[in-house]
């Protein structure tokens, strides 16, 4: 994602040097619009990351990123889903073409993780060496010790997550009918569909924060760097929310 932020500078500004590129050159594909101040934060990050890189093999002398600062963001309370809108959910998902979404949404559910944790930028894009969506072969279904294995994910660190029984099941059962982990064909749309057939209101990673929040509410004890190892965050991001 990052390489193709980047790309799309080059091939805008392809017959310019690196190191003539200016600060409202890249701009517009930092603040893209319609979306957040967060994600304007990431995109500004990857770029002072490209032209320091840039500084460092002695191809600029100054980067355009260098005096755009950083914008401001709002802490909001998270959402979730309620116990009636996960079964709604999960009905509408089990009785949809033969269940072929249940792996991914019961893993969004169970196990917390980022949807792109699990298609790996294949969501709406053709499978390739670089978005190939997670497998069966990461989901330990068979071992004394079920366990899901997550080479690709946001912070760049390997996590493993233990399945609880049910879940296994689940899987098993998906596994047995042929489908997928996520579709190869058709995620989009079928996910697509699944909003267009639900009456609950869609939250943006709803799943993720109400399988932590679940974990936090059925186990207070549990302690927030366990919770933080699941999820991929941090304890200080999971205090804060």
């Amino acid at each position: 994602e990052n390489r193709k932020r980047i790309r799309h500078v080059v091939r805008k500004h392809a017959n310019e040097k690196v190191g003539f590129i200016k600060e409202d050159q890249i701009r517009p594909f930092i603040f893209l619009k319609e979306r957040s101040p967060t994600t304007h934060q990431s995109h500004l990050a990857q770029f002072k990351s490209f032209f320091n890189f840039c500084l460092d093999r002695g191809w600029a002398m100054h980067s355009p990123a260098a005096k755009i600062k950083k914008p401001k963001t709002e802490l909001k309370s998270i959402e979730y889903y309620k116990l009636p809108e996960v079964e709604e959910i999960m009905s509408v998902v089990k009785g949809y073409r033969d269940g072929v979404l249940v792996p991914y949404f019961s893993l969004l559910f169970f196990c917390g993780v980022r949807p792109e944790e699990v298609h790996c930028g294949l969501y709406g894009r053709k499978a390739n060496k670089d978005n190939k969506p997670l497998s069966w072969d990461s989901i330990h279904l068979d071992s004394g010790s079920p366990m899901l294995v997550i080479e690709k994910t946001k912070g760049r660190s390997m996590r493993r997550i233990e399945l609880e029984p049910n879940l296994v099941h689940i899987l098993k059962l998906s596994r047995s009918r042929g489908h997928d982990v996520f579709p190869a064909k058709n995620g989009r749309r079928f996910i697509e569909a699944i909003r267009d057939a639900i009456s609950v209101n869609w939250i943006k990673d709803g799943a993720r924060h109400t399988c932590l929040s679940a974990l936090y509410a059925r186990d207070n004890e549990m302690s927030l760097d366990k919770i933080s190892r699941i999820a991929g965050n941090s304890p200080l991001v999971l205090q804060r929310h």
